[in-house]
């Protein structure tokens, strides 16, 4: 099971095979035709890091996993989600 940048695991992600196929292939994409519509979590993380995720990053969690909320969460629920995304990355280090 694959885990994206920002510590979901693709096959849980709503995104995932509904019009994302996973921060790595996404990233491609976008590079081959120059969008700049990417995760703003994994242009970061391959831009400042060169890493293809966010465990070592020392601003984990940093403001673009705020900014990338899941709209129809609650705010609890969004809290409790990156929550337990920042822990699944931590223990990646």
């Amino acid at each position: 099971m694959e885990i994206s940048a920002c510590g979901r695991y693709c096959n849980e992600c709503e995104t995932f095979n509904n019009g994302c196929h996973g921060c790595y292939h996404t990233r491609k994409e976008k590079l081959m035709t120059h969008e700049e519509n990417m995760c703003p979590i994994y242009r970061c993380v391959m831009d400042k890091y060169e890493s293809r995720i966010c465990s070592k990053c020392p601003q984990l969690p940093c403001e673009n996993f705020f900014r990338c909320i899941d709209p129809s969460f609650t705010d609890t629920r969004n809290i409790i989600d990156i929550e337990k995304r920042v822990s699944i990355l931590k223990s990646l280090k």
